[in-house]
């Protein structure tokens, strides 16, 4: 099954900025699809940026289509020259317009569906791989779910995973298995039972009057269950947003 996600190719390393350079100088010219090439604009409202597809705008976008025309400089574009909307507009009210619209664009459930097609493949990687895939296609559930099992593994992590994923996110997990070990250990509770007369002494008069073994067979019970401790709540707690 083919999906949006190339989840079989894991990033290793960032490229340099020289090197990107220096692919990008030695390509050949392309040219722009006219239908399959979607254009975006950058709005400024109040102290808020937003990066919306031109072909989700209400309206019939005549004035949009004339800054396309004037080219890659025109008024949003770019972060630095956004659209300026009228000051009456606030942040929360075009937020609102953008998300009435949205179900027009089909942007979210195209990403929810690149995501679900995903994920099969994705739960056959290890923790580790699951959270480099995360970071490069920002799936704060596939981020969750590593990290809630690196935390609960019994296995320490190596200096190569550790590598990998940064030490600031080794020293986050070990906050939450640090938590895990202060939580207070189940408290035993033995009771003991004859097998034969099934007397809850060390010793029973009428097994050895009558020339019985007295077997004492011990059970142990706990109050509290053994591994009952939320992992997932405790990485929420730890990582916050960044794992959600």
């Amino acid at each position: 099954m083919s999906t949006i996600f190339d989840v079989e190719s894991l990033p290793s390393s960032m490229p340099s900025p020289a090197t990107s350079v220096a692919s990008l100088s030695s390509r050949k010219t392309m040219k722009r699809d006219d239908y399959f090439y979607f254009h975006s604009l950058i709005f400024e409202v109040e102290d808020t940026l937003f990066k919306v597809p031109r072909y989700g705008l209400p309206g019939d976008g005549a004035a949009f289509d004339i800054m396309f025309a004037r080219g890659p400089g025109a008024p949003g574009t770019s972060d630095e020259d956004p659209i300026h909307l009228d000051p009456d507009v606030t942040a929360s009210d075009f937020r609102s317009m953008l998300k009435a619209t949205s179900s027009k664009w089909d942007i979210i459930s195209l990403r929810d569906k690149a995501v679900q097609q995903s994920d099969t493949q994705v739960q056959l990687k290890t923790p580790i791989e699951k959270i480099l895939l995360a970071r490069q296609y920002g799936v704060g559930k596939w981020l969750n779910e590593a990290y809630v099992a690196l935390a609960s593994r019994e296995e320490n992590m190596t200096f190569e995973e550790i590598g990998q994923v940064g030490w600031e996110t080794f020293g986050m997990l070990m906050i939450v298995r640090e938590r895990k070990w202060r939580v207070p250990a189940p408290i035993p509770t033995a009771t003991m039972k004859c097998t034969g007369c099934q007397a809850t002494s060390i010793s029973c008069y009428s097994c050895f009057q009558y020339g019985r073994s007295h077997t004492v067979q011990a059970k142990v019970t706990y109050n509290g269950v053994v591994g009952d401790f939320d992992y997932a709540a405790a990485v929420k707690d730890v990582f916050g947003d960044v794992a959600s």
